[in-house]
């Protein structure tokens, strides 16, 4: 509902300015909104590999394109395991694109580990499969497996991601120029 000019100027008098970029509180005060990504990076798959690989430790940080920097200080990653900047809610979606070169449907996964005690023992905590179509020169099955993760230890919480193929000669497309097979990671909550 909108405020009449009425309203806003009887508002602005008892409790500071209204405009479009503020909202009214409980408490009759204009306040700015908090908000905007602290906390946002992407990882891509430079190169293709061939068969189940978990975890993938080949991923490289976006660089190209006009927005390949991450926002706020990006992800640490060692040998496939990322670690967290900073506690909080975040949503970490890992997009895997898949090809067949010997057998049509079938079955390939894009998984989501975690770990809560510094590595020690991953536990799977998303999934995505999709089967491949007939064999043939574009014969790609995609999926994304999305996982809100919680976060409230960097030192304890890690994730990795990896590739689980019911035939060991398909194929996970990477590129060096785009994301055929990707993952972000978003804080979206402290």
């Amino acid at each position: 509902m909108a405020l009449t000019k009425v309203d806003k100027t009887l508002l602005e008098t008892t409790s500071g300015t209204a405009s479009a970029s503020t909202f009214l509180r409980g408490d009759g005060t204009w306040n700015a909104p908090a908000g905007g990504l602290t906390e946002f990076d992407q990882w891509y798959l430079p190169v293709d590999f061939t068969g189940s690989v978990f975890p993938i430790t080949s991923m490289t940080r976006l660089d190209f394109g006009p927005y390949g920097a991450p926002v706020g200080t990006g992800m640490g990653h060692s040998l496939g395991t990322f670690s967290f900047p900073s506690t909080g809610k975040w949503l970490i979606t890992f997009y895997m694109l898949c090809t067949a070169t010997t057998t049509a449907d079938s079955g390939c996964n894009a998984l989501i580990k975690m770990s809560i005690n510094s590595g020690g023992a991953y536990t799977q905590y998303a999934a995505a499969s999709a089967d491949t179509p007939a064999i043939g020169a574009n014969a790609a099955c995609n999926m994304t497996a999305i996982y809100l993760m919680d976060v409230p230890n960097i030192s304890t919480h890690l994730v990795q991601i990896g590739s689980n193929l019911e035939t060991s000669s398909n194929t996970v497309q990477g590129a060096g120029d785009d994301t055929s097979t990707n993952v972000t990671f978003m804080k979206v909550a402290s």
